[in-house]
């Protein structure tokens, strides 16, 4: 569980698009993710992303127990995360912390280290920037008239 959390923090995946990664969609040599079946807008839509990775995520990966290109790098349900998450959060008298919140701390992340909106936005598969900022980065954008001196 604390492999999956901490890339989901790296990657900003759903719980559905980490238990859906294949050893074959992992691309070492380009450091990147072929994430399959991600949400689109529409809800029955679906589109292939590719992310790249950075060196804690790819060890994270390297860590599993190895299988073969079609077999799953996660080997489970992703409703086993929520049932899992459900024990922990519980274990540590949290309240209301889902996992989902994994996904909006790391889009802040991305942010803070510098990543622009776009950049951030297609880590996350979002296709429109006002769902990103108003659902999980929200900030607060002030236009510049506001400011005499700019």
């Amino acid at each position: 569980m604390l492999d999956i959390l901490n890339l989901a923090l790296l990657t900003a995946l759903r719980r559905s698009e980490l238990v859906n990664i294949r050893w074959c969609d992992v691309n070492w040599t380009e450091k990147s993710l072929k994430v399959r079946s991600r949400k689109h807008p529409q809800n029955h839509l679906r589109h292939t992303d590719t992310i790249y990775l950075n060196e804690d995520a790819l060890k994270i990966i390297s860590n599993q127990p190895l299988g073969n290109d079609n077999d799953f790098i996660f080997p489970y349900k992703a409703d086993a995360i929520s049932n899992e998450w459900k024990k922990a959060r519980e274990q540590l008298n949290i309240i209301d912390l889902r996992f989902h919140d994994i996904r909006a701390e790391a889009a802040c992340r991305f942010f803070e280290y510098g990543f622009s909106a776009v950049e951030v936005s297609k880590v996350t598969g979002h296709r429109n920037l006002d769902v990103l900022n108003n659902h999980y980065l929200r900030l607060r954008v002030v236009p510049t008239s506001n400011y005499p001196n700019l």
